[in-house]
């Protein structure tokens, strides 16, 4: 689920809608350190899909 690209566009475009800080916040610093897929896709996000204003 956290490699499929359909999946990561849609969080993708819920995650918009927050602050990064938030994001972390609900998701919770163990879970990404803990979970290699999540911590991937976060940094996909932050790289690759994140537009900074």
């Amino acid at each position: 689920m956290l490699i499929n690209q359909v999946y990561q566009r849609k969080m993708f475009e819920k995650w918009d809608t927050y602050s990064l800080e938030t994001i972390k916040e609900r998701i919770g610093q163990a879970i990404i350190h803990e979970n290699n897929g999540l911590a991937k896709m976060m940094l996909d996000y932050v790289q690759i899909h994140r537009v900074y204003k």
